[in-house]
């Protein structure tokens, strides 16, 4: 009789390390899915968020009449634009590398430097396009911003948006 006692307490554990395994295999299973799916290579492009990398640059000092021809506006304006977008755009539209270094870290990149009349007009004959009434309101500022940057990368014939940004660093309307 000891000895069927004995036979009936191997065979349990026998059973019991069956789920075990199964279930450590099914873990190490789905452990094994999610780190290829989560360490995969990705895109380069989704591994860069190119807004940290933005750089400013300044475009110039306006004085432009504005509309109502009774008063003036002058404004600096800095550009806040992405390298990225710009190298892509050089290669498709100049064709490769105007390089050099440039000791003013907001100095326009060359590419833009040879584009500044075309930008410089457009900015004109925006702001005079303006009415200082609707510029002194905080949304007329935002707006015309929004405008520049629209118009700006227009000017450009970019098909991504070079230009992000527009920053006023002096703005007076008399």
């Amino acid at each position: 009789m000891a000895e069927t006692e004995n036979k009936t307490d191997e065979t349990p554990k026998k059973k019991s390390k069956l789920p075990l395994i199964l279930a450590l295999v099914v873990i190490l299973s789905a452990a094994g899915v999610g780190a290829f799916l989560f360490l995969k290579p990705k895109n380069k492009e989704e591994q860069i968020d190119e807004s940290l990398f933005y750089k400013q640059a300044l475009l110039d000092t306006f004085i432009v009449n504005l509309m109502s021809n009774k008063h003036f506006l002058k404004v600096t304006i800095f550009i806040e634009y992405n390298p990225f977008a710009l190298e892509r755009w050089k290669k498709q539209y100049l064709g490769g590398g105007h390089g050099g270094g440039k000791a003013d870290p907001f100095a326009l990149p060359p590419e833009l430097a040879e584009k500044k009349i075309k930008l410089s007009h457009v900015v004109i004959t925006t702001l005079s396009s303006k009415t200082a009434d609707h510029l002194l309101k905080p949304e007329g500022k935002e707006l015309l911003r929004e405008e520049l940057v629209m118009k700006l990368n227009e000017a450009l014939d970019a098909t991504e948006n070079i230009i992000v940004d527009v920053k006023f660093s002096e703005f007076i309307i008399q």
